[in-house]
């Protein structure tokens, strides 16, 4: 009886190489789309870790953002029906202004007036902190007064250490760092979106040491900057002229992280 032929599939040293070469040929077909993955994902980053190098500052990409940042985990909705938050209430006083504080109806109600020139008061909220955020709320010049502005404010470590983003009647807005050497202001610009005495959303998405600013869901601002690491989130009222009153309500606080 003639020998049995075996199969070169059943050789160990021709099976270990045929293995070999059909890693080698779906390794070259698999690479390029893996790669194409990737690069696709990089607007998208890990945003729970440190941002080590800058994001798209396009209103594309910020539109996008917009829209997962809105996803993100909830942290804390407000809406001023009770004070679970602790939020001051009641009547302060500081150096440039004082302000009676009250939550009424679900509003949060301020009543501001001014010793100095350019006073602002502030508060903030009983919340943590983290480095990725998105923060929002609404605000409103109740008396439609053109001497009152107001904002939210983040990173915030104190009323001289902190960032803030204002809102004026004039469809103007600004947005602050303050430091113990005084305010640096970051940007100054008009915009459309801003209505004028009307109900207003204001919103700021931070990443790292960048924001992206929004009024009324269109965005407005982008700027990078790593003065301040990491601190609170807050409301402000800002009166211009010594002497002056003004009335604004906030509603609908909103924070969230990134995942």
């Amino acid at each position: 009886m003639p020998p049995k032929e075996r199969s070169i599939f059943k050789e160990p040293t021709i099976l270990v190489a045929l293995i070999g070469l059909a890693g080698i040929i779906v390794t070259s077909i698999l690479a390029p789309i893996f790669l194409r993955i990737t690069d696709s994902s990089t607007a998208t980053a890990d945003l729970s870790a440190a941002t080590p190098t800058l994001l798209p500052a396009g209103d594309e990409y910020a539109a996008q953002l917009l829209l997962e940042a809105r996803q993100w985990p909830l942290v804390a909705r407000d809406n001023f029906d009770d004070n679970t938050l602790e939020w001051p209430e009641g009547g302060t006083t500081d150096s440039s202004g004082e302000a009676t504080r009250s939550l009424v109806d679900g509003r949060y109600l301020w009543q501001v007036k001014a010793y100095t020139e350019g006073a602002s008061l502030w508060a903030t909220p009983n919340l943590d902190v983290m480095p990725q955020f998105y923060v929002a709320v609404d605000a409103w010049n109740t008396k439609r007064l053109d001497i009152v502005a107001y904002a939210i404010s983040f990173r915030h470590q104190g009323s001289k250490h902190r960032y803030d983003f204002m809102i004026y009647p004039t469809q103007r807005f600004s947005v602050h760092y303050r430091g113990q050497d005084g305010t640096t202001t970051l940007a100054n610009l008009q915009n459309e979106y801003i209505l004028p005495f009307e109900n207003n959303r204001i919103a700021v998405i931070g990443i790292g040491h960048q924001f992206w600013f929004y009024v009324n869901g269109a965005f407005v601002d982008y700027l990078a900057d790593d003065s301040i690491a990491t601190g609170k989130y807050g409301l402000g009222v800002e009166i211009r002229n010594a002497g002056d009153e003004g009335f604004v309500e906030f509603d609908n606080f909103e924070l969230r992280k990134a995942p």
